[in-house]
């Protein structure tokens, strides 16, 4: 009989601390004569794509005063070997916390536990933007763009490449005793779609929130990843191109276990997460009406997959495209192109295996690679290491997207067809994009200043009596159960007689666009992603702005009550804000008395036909129109030759302008300002104009 040799090798793990007084190490060692200096009673790290930062936790014997060594913010390295593999990192973070924990019982036990996250912290902890108590901004240029980083006509990698070297390695100053600070120990890579530039940059040239925030913001998941990973001992901030496609899917580096490594698996397929029609909009206001912002692109869908699962929208919005009209050709194929990306990611999660294996620790697993196991193919988006000492280390690995690699690019993949209505409602896509691009600008009903002050009121009122709380899905003001939406609803039909519908899915359509930086008491303000939220543009909470900054809200941790938009969470949460009254300014009549300042919407034009202009090169006035001076504007409103100052939230619309063009759109509180498209490609200005969109300017008449 042949003999068999068994080879056994014990984990070793590693822990450094590097603290403000110097270095501390942690060990579980597989040497016999050193298991007297074992530290580590248990070690547990998890790596996840779809969560804001890697996470640890370390469990150390009582033996050493750790709880008073080591403090938060402190940097740690935790290494993990089984032999004859080499050692290497599989976390580097901060400590979040580190306490001795004594529990007196049969057993009595004293450990000090570690707790922390990825280098991910020091992002998640920073906020930027501007203190305006004590700081000045510009707002027509914004702060990002005053420190150097340049967000319109820019790819997201290049956004980013710019905000790291110019507002995260500026200021965030974390140093170690050992010299080394936190851009020493970790770095970067950045890479993106050279078809996708950043053409709606309004909402974000003055961004509040995190820097952690704003990186995903400009990475845009799902046509973007961005996480957290080690390579070559270093830990990296990664954001790349998804791979939709089979070219980039084959270049994922590939791993592979076998029979013999797993100990544990879990798979299979659901359709929790199936849909069966896509869509991509812009993200804009450039035109209410569009309600998904697709500008007339159709979803796409697979029409016996709706046979079976039902109709399920999967609809998302991106910064890196504006359209306005069927000329914008080009801008039409990028949402088509990401439309179509998503429909390749996305449509065959019916079908495909995810799940979780538990296989014998190793320090090679990383996420974001492809997982080989017997004739399947997987993604890995989680990986966790156990290691208990004296006892066992295990990897867990989370994966999805499993499927035989010959069958992930066959139909229906790159098989999607435009989708034709299923009969609830007549199929007429000419009507139905007619009905779109009509001009939604006029608010759903009339109203006044002394409508709104009776809304602030009747919130006020209520917020004072202290009996409603908030109740989510709740509407029932007898018994003091209400929502965010069925306050706000309750209020608006109450003291203003107008029916803004039930959620705030519905709400968010009603009326028109305001800006932040000119809302007016009485307007809706809206906030996106505070919870999962189905309905569009992510639309999850909603208040009433009364002035100053503040608005009044009904909110699960503390029921009405007034709230600051200039808070950090509802910054990085903000979505919109909406008039469902008349504005609440006083009428602007004629306005040809100097000094006298008035809120107008905005649009761009141009002078060539395509932009909206004559076609013959000169204004109303005769002359020809220059970017910077020309405004076009209702003469029966601003007389012509009317020197105005322009105050914008768009970078470069700033100033002293003249009343010299007309237009016929340009009626009342309309105003057009000019944009330069003679002496550069017509198309080029038209992006510009369709990132400006239609805003809210404030008007100082000078003369």
């Amino acid at each position: 009989m042949a003999g068999m040799v068994v080879s056994h090798y014990k984990p070793v793990a590693v822990v450094q601390f590097f603290t403000e007084q110097g270095e501390l190490v942690a060990r579980a060692t597989n040497i016999e004569e050193e298991k007297m200096d074992n530290d580590i009673i248990s070690i547990q790290t998890v790596r996840d794509m779809g969560a804001d930062a890697p996470t640890f936790v370390i469990t150390l014997v009582n033996r050493k005063p750790w709880h008073e060594w080591v403090a938060p913010n402190d940097l740690i390295i935790i290494s993990m070997q089984r032999p004859p593999e080499a050692k290497a990192e599989v976390m580097f973070g901060l400590v979040d916390d580190c306490r001795r924990v004594v529990r007196a019982s049969d057993r009595p036990e004293r450990v000090i536990t570690v707790t922390g996250r990825g280098m991910a912290k020091a992002f998640i902890q920073f906020d930027v933007g501007h203190v305006p108590e004590v700081e000045y901004q510009e707002t027509s240029v914004g702060w990002l763009q005053s420190n150097n980083v340049i967000l319109a006509g820019k790819t997201s990698d290049q956004v980013l490449e710019a905000f790291w070297y110019n507002i995260a390695k500026k200021h965030i100053n974390y140093k170690w005793s050992n010299g080394k600070t936190l851009f020493d120990v970790m770095t970067h890579k950045f890479t993106s779609r050279s078809d996708l530039i950043l053409l709606e940059s309004a909402t974000l040239v003055n961004y509040q929130g995190s820097l952690w925030s704003f990186i995903k913001e400009i990475a845009e998941s799902p046509f973007n990843e961005s996480y957290w990973e080690i390579h070559q001992g270093k830990p990296y901030l990664l954001t790349r191109a998804t791979p939709f496609n089979e070219a980039d899917w084959v270049q994922l580096p590939m791993l592979e276990i076998t029979d013999n490594e797993v100990a544990y698996e879990s798979l299979g397929r659901s359709d929790l997460e199936t849909y069966t029609l896509f869509s991509v909009g812009a993200k804009t206001m450039y035109s209410d009406a569009d309600v998904f912002k697709t500008f007339g692109v159709p979803p796409k869908w697979h029409e016996p997959f709706a046979d079976k699962y039902g109709i399920r929208r999967l609809h998302v919005e991106t910064m890196y495209s504006a359209v306005g009209g069927a000329q914008d050709l080009q801008s039409k194929d990028s949402l088509m192109s990401l439309r179509d990306n998503l429909y390749n990611w996305f449509v065959l999660n019916n079908s495909m295996f995810n799940g979780t294996f538990m296989v014998r620790g190793s320090n090679r697993f990383k996420v974001g690679h492809r997982l080989k196991y017997n004739n399947m193919e997987f993604y890995i988006t989680k990986v966790s290491h156990s290691f208990i000492n004296f006892g066992s280390w295990v990897t867990e690995l989370g994966v999805t997207r499993g499927m035989r690699p010959e069958n992930r690019f066959k139909p229906p993949y790159n098989a999607g067809t435009d989708y034709t209505g299923i009969g609830l409602v007549p199929y007429n896509p000419q009507a139905a994009k007619q009905a779109m691009e009509a001009d939604a600008l006029a608010p759903i009903s009339g109203g006044d200043l002394e409508k709104a002050s009776s809304v602030i009121q009747g919130a006020t009122q209520m917020m004072n009596t202290g009996l409603v709380k908030y109740t989510f899905g709740g509407y029932n003001v007898m018994a003091g159960k209400l929502d965010c939406s069925s306050f706000t609803h309750y209020i608006y039909k109450t003291y203003a007689g107008i029916d803004l519908g039930r959620t705030t899915g519905q709400q968010v359509l009603k009326g028109s666009k305001v800006d932040k930086a000119y809302l007016e008491p009485g307007d809706l303000v809206f906030f996106r992603n505070t919870y999962n939220s189905p309905h569009i543009y992510g639309v999850s909470h909603v208040g009433i702005y009364i002035g100053n900054g503040r608005f009044i809200h009904n909110s699960s941790s503390r029921n009405i009550s007034v709230g600051e938009l200039s808070n950090s969470y509802w910054a990085e949460h903000w979505l919109t804000g909406r008039r469902v009254l008349k504005t609440t300014a006083t009428p602007i009549g004629n306005v040809g008395v100097p000094g006298k300042t008035m809120t107008m919407v905005a649009t761009a034009y141009g002078a060539t036909v395509l932009n909206g202009g004559a076609g013959t090169g000169l204004t109303a006035s005769g002359t020809r129109p220059v970017e910077g001076r020309t405004v076009a504007v209702d003469r029966s409103v601003i007389p012509l030759g009317t020197r105005l100052k322009i105050e914008s939230d768009f970078a470069g619309v700033n100033g002293i302008y003249l009343a010299e063009d007309v237009g016929g759109a340009i009626k009342e509180n309309r105003i057009d300002i000019y944009f330069e498209d003679m002496s550069v490609d017509p198309q080029v200005a038209r992006k510009r104009m369709f990132a400006f969109g239609k805003r809210q300017i404030k008007v100082t008449i000078m003369n």
